[in-house]
Order: C-alpha cells, then structure tokens, then sequence
C-alpha cells in the first residue's frame, strides 16, 4: 500500500483576479500619469505662457510644495472621519476641473501669474488628499497578506510615470502645446476618478465623536507613529532620508549641467537610466522580501543607499552617463524598494481609525524635510560647489540607517505578523 501523496500547497490567487484592485489599479495609472504631466507642464506654462521670472518659477514650486506642510495634518483627521473612496474620488475629479481652468484661461487671454499661481496651489490640495487618501483606502481593497505585493505593483506605476510623464508631456507639448498638455493631464485625472466609481470598498462605519478636536485628533496621530516601536525608528530614518535625498536632487542636475558641461540630451539619458533602476527596484522588492524579510530590505535598502550617492560625484564628462546612470539606477532601486515596504508596514501595523492620520503624519514629515535638505544642498554648493555637496549628501544619507540599525525593524521579517496596536488619546 502507497501512502497519499502530500496536498500540494495553497496558491495565494493573484491580485489581479480581484476585479476592486484591477479597477484600483488601472485609476492609479491614469492618475500617476495625470499628475506627472501636471508638475512638468506648469512650470512650462509659467515660462512660455506668462512669461514668469526666475523668482516667479522658483515661487511657484514653493507654492505647490508648501501645500503639504500646510494640510497634511487636517487632511489626516479628516480622511478618519471620512468615507474614503468618496475623497478619493472628489480629489481626482476636483484636480481635473482645476487643472481645466489653464488652458480655458489662455485661450480668454485672461491667464496671468496670479491665476496660475492659484490654480496650483488648488491642484495641490487636491494632490494631498488624492495621495494621503490613496495608502489609506489600499487595506480595505486586499488581504494582509497581499500588501507588499499591491505596494510594489503601484510603486511600479508611480516609478514608470515618473520615468514616462516628463517624455509624454514634452512630445505633446511639441507636437501640439502647453495648452494642450494640460489637457491630456486633465483628462488622465478625470478618467482615473469616474473608473474608481466602480470599486466597491467595505469601509466600516465610524461613529461620530461629539468632543472631537482637531488638535487633539492631530495629536493622537503624531503621538501613535513617534511611541511606536517600528513605525517610530522608520519615521525617523524617511525623515532623514528625505533630508539626504533633497540636497542631493538639489544639486545633482547643476553638476551634470555646469560642473561637467553635460547637454540636456546626455543629461535626459542619466535620468532616464535612474528611472529604469527605480521601476526595477518597486517590481523586484516583493520578491526580494520573501527572500530576506521586510525588516532586513529596509536596512539593506538604507544602506546601498550612500553608497550609490557616492558614485555621482565621481563622475567624468567622459564616463557621465556609465557613472552616472549606474549611481542613478542604484539609487532609484534602493528608494523604491525601501519605499514599497516601509508605506506596507503603515498600512499593517495601524488601526483603521487611525490609517488617515498615519499617512498624513508620514507625509507631514517628509514634507518638512524636503525644503531644509533643498536649502542645504544649495548652500553646499555655493559654498564648496556641486560636487563636494553631492559627496556630502552621500555623507548625511549614512545617518539614515540608524534609527533602523538601533531598534527591533531590522529584525522584522514579516509584519502583517505583528499585533496592531491602539492609539491612546491621553
């Protein structure tokens, strides 16, 4: 007599055979593609329409950039008040309208810097609850299990339209015109929103406090991410990360540029290269995590980061694109994979009156630390020039690993695994 042979195991079904995440997934394309067309056409429009100055193009990327230290936090309290999809839906529909008032403007004649310095800082309110309200919803749409794999799929997306917007936007701009550009970023806006209509989210009922307080409410989110004990030290390391990676984005295109008398078609090639790394990197983290563990990829992935960074500057006219393109590609792969898992363990390891705040708190703070590194990147290279900040940058980046180094993460292998902890108001 022969024994049985063993059940074969369990396949996990693919995420793609839930018609929620295809719909969600399909909406979040055309809306990453919609909003990268936005942030490269409106500082074209500013330049070949209105005619800005240098200042007025500099303080209109202040503008869109300082919505998310503004709002962040509200938007936090509010998305745990409210019905997600609802915002979600509201945020891409609004940002296509607005984005419609640009060219309706320009062909009335009545576009000026003003208006247009108004309508992006609308589109980045409605960018903020869009984002903050897009890794809040994603828990509800899969299984815990399924996490990881959903991040890296949407990371893949963000990544590729990072890699794929600036080209489009630029061949529509030349083919047609700014006008036109904006358009084709309305539209992806407005597509993306009337398709999410159609995913059906389960999203428990909240009953409404009565002694609710905005402050407070605030308070609870800071305080639950900064006492937690994985998602404290990863704040702390994305606050540093960002820190590191904002003087280096600051600069790295004026070393190219001036240092090493780089053509914009040498330069666009770099680039390029670095995106290609970054789709990787997102594509590659689910199953480098199955391998290593999410803790782990979270300090390795803080690691290589310097390590990439210091390449840059090393850089020669001669070997700028092999140099370059290599320390571009390692960086992009290292962000994107530390990135995939480090939004994941938000998403797993926060109750879900709380998942709003969270997001927001997480983006709060790297929001912060954005134009503190810009700052500093310039000041670096005024005062040393490029290449020495590139190299200090790589320098500051070592430090971001430490919060993860000196606490339990690094160990976590698998953290839908952990107890989900509750927030207290006190």
């Amino acid at each position: 007599m022969t024994a049985n042979p063993p059940d074969p195991a369990p396949t996990s079904p693919s995420l793609f055979r839930d018609s929620r995440f295809r719909r969600y997934f399909v909406s979040a394309i055309s809306s990453s593609v919609g909003y990268r067309l936005w942030m490269f056409i409106v500082p074209m429009v500013a330049i070949f329409l209105v005619d800005a100055s240098d200042f007025q193009v500099g303080l209109l990327h202040a503008v869109m950039t300082s919505v998310g230290v503004l709002i962040s936090l509200p938007v936090g309290v509010w998305l745990d008040r409210l019905p997600l999809k609802a915002v979600l839906v509201c945020a891409l529909l609004g940002g296509g309208i607005i984005a419609l008032i640009i060219p309706f403007a320009w062909w009335s004649g009545v576009l000026s810097f003003g208006l247009l310095a108004v309508v992006a800082f609308a589109a980045a309110v409605s960018n903020v609850l869009y984002e903050t309200a897009r890794q809040s919803i994603l828990p509800l749409l899969v299984d815990r299990s399924k996490v990881v794999e959903a991040n890296s799929r949407l990371s893949g997306v963000v990544q590729a339209s990072n890699f794929a917007g600036p080209s489009l936007g630029g061949q529509i701009m030349a083919f047609f015109s700014a006008p036109i550009t904006v358009i084709a970023s309305a539209i992806g806006l407005l597509f993306s929103g009337l398709y999410l209509l159609g995913v059906k989210v389960e999203q428990p009922e909240r009953e409404a406090k009565q002694d609710s307080n905005l402050l407070r409410d605030i308070g609870i989110g800071l305080r639950f991410v900064m006492t937690h004990k994985i998602l404290g030290p990863i704040a702390g390391s994305n606050m540093l990360t960002n820190l590191a990676m904002s003087a280096y984005m600051a600069v790295y295109i004026l070393f190219m540029a001036r240092t090493l008398g780089a053509s914009p078609g040498v330069i666009g090639i770099v680039l390029a290269i670095g995106s290609v790394g970054g789709i990787a990197g997102a594509f590659a983290s689910k199953r480098i995590t199955n391998r290593l563990g999410q803790g782990p990829v979270l300090l390795y992935s803080l690691l290589l980061l310097p390590a990439t960074i210091v390449l840059f500057p090393l850089a020669t006219p001669e070997l700028l694109i092999p140099i370059g393109g290599l320390a571009g590609a390692g960086t992009g792969a290292a962000i994107a994979s530390y990135n995939v898992v480090q939004i994941s363990a938000r998403q797993l390891l926060t109750p879900g009156d709380l998942l709003g705040r969270v997001m927001a708190t997480f983006r709060f703070l790297n929001f912060l630390m954005a134009p503190a590194g810009a700052l500093l990147g310039a000041m670096l290279a005024s005062s040393w020039g490029p290449r020495e900040a590139l190299i200090s940058a790589a320098v500051l980046s070592l430090f971001a690993s430490l919060p993860i180094v000196f606490s339990a993460v690094r160990k976590q292998r698998d953290f839908s695994q952990e107890k989900v902890e509750t927030a207290t108001s006190s």
